[in-house]
């Protein structure tokens, strides 16, 4: 988990995590495939 001591007023923050038995590279892919769905209206 990542944490920061402060932040701006209303600022959404949010992570996209992957696991698994691929090469580092794939779950990089992965996260940033989750990180991409995570929308904010």
């Amino acid at each position: 988990m990542v944490l920061k001591p402060t932040t701006r007023p209303y600022r959404r923050m949010a992570v996209g995590l992957a696991h698994g038995n691929e090469s580092t590279t794939e779950l990089v892919e992965k996260a940033k495939e989750v990180a991409a769905k995570i929308k904010v209206d």
